[in-house]
């Protein structure tokens, strides 16, 4: 039998070929330390030198109009918010210096929708437009602006109402809602808590449409606003960050913070949208020496055929708003909208039906007791 000639390949060769085939995705890694110093400087491999950060940003700087309606349309991509806001201001930046920001794939921001791959951690459209903002900023100025930025975002209505007139007005590339979408404040830099807040108040289920445009919406809502901030900074080359954080945070941080009694939190995070008004600054997060301001009580019976009684003690006389939603987020039915309540125990009946009168299907709802003092909630099952 007749053997075939085998053709001689240098050591550099093979590791141009046949290591990387064996190797993959992590030998293409590995290729500089396989080479020897001689062989690595003739290949060209690591001779790349290191683009300088932070990246230039424009003089005249950008235009943010432009980016609010690329990061709403770039969220329909089916990518998410977080690159939603990355890719608004990137793409401007890529029409107006080149160069670096042609290299970018903005895709690497995919990661952050849903608050991370689904998780409800930071909510993505601040997570983008502050992975952005670290691109043309030093860490001493894309600090405080990232804390401003999350600080604006807890403390203004969404979707604005600029936001809101594009969509009316058919303003959009991508136009799945031409409507007016309702607004509330986030409160909180999670996405969990922001979603869960909107939704509530207006009474839309989470994977509703109108929730959808409502997240696309935000996103050029937080493009303009961390745009604002970088033309603001280039022009002046000075920033000074505006964010106040609530009075309540002083408090609890007095123990909880890493000056306190108690190392457990160091963060700029609304106490309140988490743990309520009902806090107290010592070590167990509870003055032994106050009453609870109010309880709840699981309804009974539970489970329930046609009617239930929900259960609740106040403290003191307060305004109180008793509402059924179900598991989805949808508002059924509300009990009772801010009405006066004497101190004691109280009890109110909720027929199964709905606002309009409609019996509800058997499944799991929850009810929310709102008064001055927070918020508490229960689930229940309807047969």
């Amino acid at each position: 039998m007749k053997t075939k000639d085998i053709k001689k390949i240098s050591r550099v060769d093979f590791f141009k070929t046949g290591a990387l085939i064996t190797l993959g995705a992590t030998g293409i890694g590995m290729v500089g330390s396989l080479f020897t110093p001689e062989e690595a400087n003739a290949q060209g491999v690591g001779n790349e030198s290191k683009t300088t950060w932070p990246l230039a940003y424009p003089s005249a700087g950008l235009n943010a109009a432009t980016a609010r309606i690329r990061a709403h349309d770039a969220y329909w991509s089916g990518k998410g918010c977080s690159y939603a806001t990355f890719e608004g201001i990137v793409s401007c930046l890529r029409d107006t210096m080149g160069g670096t920001y042609n290299d970018i794939p903005t895709e690497i921001l995919i990661y952050g929708h849903g608050g991370g791959s689904g998780w409800g951690a930071t909510c993505g459209t601040i997570n983008g437009a502050a992975a952005a903002i670290s691109l043309v900023c030093a860490k001493a100025v894309s600090d405080p602006m990232v804390s401003e930025l999350y600080g604006w975002f807890t403390q203004n209505l969404f979707p604005s109402t600029a936001a809101n007139t594009i969509a009316i007005n058919n303003g959009y590339g991508v136009n799945t809602y031409n409507m007016n979408l309702g607004q509330s404040m986030n409160h909180s830099p999670l996405c969990h808590v922001a979603v869960s807040n909107w939704c509530n108040e207006q009474s839309v289920a989470v994977g509703a449409n109108e929730r959808k445009e409502r997240c696309a919406r935000m996103c050029g809502d937080v493009v303009v606003k961390a745009i604002e901030m970088l033309n603001g900074y280039y022009a002046s080359g000075t920033y000074t960050a505006t964010y106040v954080a609530p009075a309540l945070n002083a408090t609890c941080l007095s123990c909880h913070g890493t000056a306190g009694s108690q190392h457990d939190v160091a963060a700029n995070m609304e106490c309140e949208s988490c743990h309520g008004a009902d806090v107290y600054p010592h070590s167990t997060g509870k003055n032994e020496n106050i009453k609870e301001e109010f309880s709840i009580e699981q309804n009974y019976p539970n489970p329930f055929s046609e009617t239930t009684t929900l259960r609740f003690q106040l403290e003191n006389p307060e305004a109180v708003t008793i509402e059924i939603y179900s598991l989805n987020g949808i508002k059924i039915k509300t009990l009772a909208n801010d009405e006066m309540f004497s101190a004691g125990h109280h009890t109110i009946n909720w027929d199964g039906c709905t606002q309009k009168g409609d019996k509800v299907a058997p499944g799991m709802y929850f009810f929310n007791i709102v008064t001055s003092k927070g918020k508490k909630s229960l689930n229940m099952m309807k047969l």
